[in-house]
């Protein structure tokens, strides 16, 4: 009967999200988007080439700031940031977008990335204002318990508080989504190979490197990141190249449904309607990029920096990264026409290599 009781307040509590995450919350992060940039006077667009040079040009250049005594570099913070935003959402995210939504869903998710720059550079720039020092550590930190408490008052610690419980509890089973659609993917390509050893591989390896701390983690992410992030892209660009003609299909394919019922398709697609479309790239979208959870500032509140404006447009360069990966899962689908086999996820994305 208890484990009952726990289960019926653990659905419900699923339900609610899952209520929340649709319509409402694309709302609010849409309405705190326009506010952003009315406020900046469009400050994501102004400034999109200086951002992307101050940040990912000078790292490139060999000229971009390195680790402290008191933090990590700007570059580390991004990488830690990428690790939590970059994998599922971007895999099996938009190949739900697709399924659910049809190609039109593509085009919702690039509003929800041209939205999230500005999210994303606020919550950053925030998180590294309202940081402090860790007197046990003597390195930064901050995110978004500390902003709302040293920015709106104490009257409103209540909020940073409820934030923290909420974060807790919500990511309570994010490391087992993560392993299970490793796990669902490796078992796919390879079927001789058990789901529980890769759950426990992958266990081991994470416990690995947080048990490091701040600095391996951050040291591990400068690593594999990027690697990961450009093998991913070279792939994806050997698929276009091998399908070269038929990329102006895709986009015909994307803006063509962005707009009009996509009921026609054949196939396994059962076809989709623009809400659909709306809905489900604009909810991927954000669930990929991060704009809008509040957890983004926790690693680049960590990074040593002497204005906030500066680590501000890291986010940026951050949701510009998410976005083009998101954009190479969901050409990879559309070229090869796997979007109308019927699956949905990450086994949609992984269908690529029977084609």
């Amino acid at each position: 009967m208890v484990i009952d009781g726990i289960m019926s307040v653990i659905n419900k509590y699923i339900e609610l999200g899952d209520f929340l995450w649709e319509i409402p919350m694309l709302i609010f992060l849409t309405i705190v988007a326009l506010m952003y940039t009315v406020g900046t006077r469009g400050f994501q667009f102004r400034y999109f080439g200086h951002s992307i040079n101050s940040t990912l040009g000078q790292q490139i250049r060999g000229t971009a700031a390195g680790t402290t005594k008191k933090g990590i570099s700007s570059f580390q913070a991004l990488c830690m940031a990428l690790c939590n935003t970059l994998g599922v959402g971007n895999i099996a995210g938009v190949a739900v977008s697709i399924a659910l939504g049809g190609p039109g869903a593509v085009f919702w998710l690039w509003l929800a990335g041209i939205l999230g720059l500005i999210i994303k550079y606020g919550e950053i720039a925030l998180g590294v204002k309202y940081r402090e020092v860790d007197p046990e550590t003597g390195m930064y930190r901050g995110g978004l318990m500390w902003y709302v408490e040293k920015g709106l008052g104490r009257r409103f610690k209540w909020l940073a508080v409820f934030y923290a419980a909420t974060y807790v509890v919500s990511n309570l089973n994010a490391p087992a989504v993560q392993v299970n659609t490793i796990a669902s993917s490796v078992t796919t390509c390879f079927t001789h190979v058990p789901p529980m050893l890769v759950g426990v591989i992958a266990s081991g390896l994470m416990g690995t490197v947080l048990l490091g701390g701040l600095k391996r983690i951050s040291k591990v992410a400068e690593r594999i990141v990027p690697f990961m992030s450009v093998a991913y892209m070279a792939i994806v660009v050997i698929i276009l190249l091998m399908n070269f003609t038929k990329i102006p299909y895709i986009f015909e394919l994307i803006f063509k449904y962005a707009v009009t019922d996509a009921k026609a398709a054949a196939g396994g697609f059962g076809g989709a309607t623009v809400s659909m479309a709306a809905r489900y790239g604009f909810a991927r979208g954000f669930y990929s990029n991060g704009a809008g959870m509040g957890d983004t500032a926790f690693s680049h509140a960590s990074s040593d920096v002497d204005h906030p404006a500066k680590q501000g447009m890291w986010g940026i360069s951050e949701v510009l990264i998410d976005t083009i990966i998101c954009t190479c899962t969901a050409f990879a689908i559309l070229i090869t026409g796997s979007w109308e086999s019927g699956e949905s996820g990450a086994a949609l994305t992984l269908s690529l290599i029977h084609i």
